[in-house]
């Protein structure tokens, strides 16, 4: 790097972030002889920042992307970064390099200390020299020989995506099938296990994430648990990266409606993420809220008010009050309340997140749409079911263009639509929709589920109160292979 000149790609969003891009510039300046170029030192105050931008990419023989899940959902940093010559991609958070950049080899400086993250800038960032001797090489002793040169390893690309926008979930299933076969194809580096164990943990978290995208969640839970082994085995029981693992499997069961099992699995997240990043991370944050979320799915909503709580203080003091996941955490609050029956107070909740998620994400992500499906929640309890529809279908626009027409997001806005119909009376509606939601929540979760018991009562509701003559079991199944007929 000596010599070069590098420009600091980062998101102004949050001071961590402004942080970790000055430390860099620092350690490149200082330790690595670097030329640099940084928004904070080199745009002068009323200059066009998009002629500097230019300039600056212009004159850079490399870009350092400060890499954080701030910097990743930023408009800015992404034309930064995919305009440059080269880049080199720093890791400061337990984010995963989305699309085109999993392509890049990147230095992964999560969860360590000050010191240990910059030797291992300097070392990984220093100019490599060719060993005058021989290297060790992992050979038997009867297979080394003097004549035979050491048999490099090949670099792995591991598939990771953001699946909030139609385009990317759509090149989301085109990899899913490389994406399995590279984990399984992982396998064959048993030998290996310490060099090349977290290698192989990352095809298998991304490959379970794949399936939990798609619903199938069983699935999704075998590969989770193969980088368990792996990231317990290689890096311990109380690394970050073990602790994500725990939040994965975490969001499984609770993706099944197994509440218990996923209570259990985030506070072991939870206790990690305490003793090594301390009550004031993000991290910390995110799994008070996934462990608030147990509690309210459970009916316990005081229990699950005083940890959002927890997440909110954490995220505004770190994170900002227009961030992504500070609005979140206020939509979260919003549900508590619309079951605590407040649906006033819910509202406002519900109208604080939007205004964040819609400036900062737009208004087609399925964050958004979320929104939007728990504003029409609270109109229907309201009783404004015309209101309620409204914001029901502009949710299922997004979702059906985004995830698709059988996803189990897509089915649970179908099922909140039927339960509007079914209030206003209009019982043939509301089943034509119901069976939408059935079809779905069968394949997908399966019989037992918690909704599928939820969606069948409602079900046999509307059906009873539409007065039709056929057995409601009877109409189902045969309902489930045709189109919808009643009467």
């Amino acid at each position: 790097m000596k010599d070069q000149t590098c420009f600091i790609s980062y998101t102004t969003r949050t001071e961590n972030d402004k942080a970790w891009a000055k430390w860099t510039e620092w350690v490149l300046r200082n330790k690595l002889g670097s030329k640099t170029i940084m928004q904070e030192y080199d745009f002068p105050p009323g200059c066009n920042f998009k002629t500097e931008m230019d300039n600056a990419l212009k004159q850079a023989d490399v870009v350092i992307c400060v890499l954080t899940h701030n910097y990743l959902e930023s408009a800015n940093c992404r034309e930064e970064w995919t305009n440059a010559k080269s880049i080199i991609p720093i890791k400061f958070d337990d984010c995963e390099p989305p699309g085109l950049l999993t392509s890049r080899a990147y230095t992964d400086l999560y969860g360590l200390d000050q010191p240990s993250a910059k030797d291992r800038l300097i070392k990984e960032l220093s100019k490599k020299t060719r060993p005058k001797d021989e290297p060790p090489a992992p050979f038997s002793p009867s297979d080394a020989t003097d004549e035979e040169p050491p048999f490099p390893t090949n670099k792995t690309t591991v598939f990771d995506y953001e699946y909030s926008t139609k385009e990317a979930f759509h090149e989301f299933t085109l990899t899913l099938p490389h994406m399995l076969k590279i984990a399984q194809h992982a396998e064959s580096f048993d030998a290996f296990e310490d060099e090349f164990g977290e290698k192989r943990a990352r095809f298998y978290l991304e490959a379970g994430t794949g399936h939990r995208r798609q619903g199938d969640y069983n699935k999704a839970l075998e590969w989770y648990r193969e980088a368990l082994t792996i990231h317990e085995k290689v890096l311990g029981m109380d690394h970050l990266h073990t602790a994500s693992t725990y939040n994965n499997i975490a969001g499984v069961f609770h993706d099944q409606g197994d509440f218990n099992r996923a209570r259990e699995w985030y506070c072991k997240a939870l206790a990690i993420h305490k003793k090594v990043l301390g009550m004031d991370h993000p991290n910390t944050a995110s799994t008070y809220n996934n462990i608030a979320g147990v509690f309210h799915d459970q009916g316990d909503f005081n229990k699950a008010l005083e940890l959002y709580y927890k997440a909110l203080a954490i995220r505004e003091k770190v994170l900002g009050m227009e961030h992504p996941h500070t609005a979140l955490t206020y939509n979260n609050i919003a549900l508590v309340h619309s079951d605590q029956g407040d649906f006033n107070k819910a509202l406002q909740w519900h109208y604080k997140a939007l205004v964040i998620l819609g400036k900062v994400l737009g208004m087609y992500h399925t964050d958004t749409a979320t929104t939007y499906n728990n504003i029409a929640s609270t109109f229907s309890k309201l009783g404004d079911f015309n209101g309620a529809l409204e914001w029901y279908n502009m949710a299922l626009v997004i979702f059906v263009n985004v995830l698709g027409m059988d996803h189990p997001t897509t089915a649970t806005t179908y099922n909140n639509i039927a339960l509007v119909y079914s209030s206003q009376g209009d019982f043939n509606k509301a089943l034509e929709w119901y069976l939408k939601s059935y079809r779905i929540i069968l394949e997908k979760l399966g019989e037992t589920h918690p909704n599928m018991m939820i969606l069948k009562n409602n079900m046999r509701y509307a059906y009873d109160k539409g007065g039709f003559p056929q057995p409601f079991e009877d109409w189902l199944r045969v309902s489930c292979n045709k189109p919808l007929r009643l009467g």
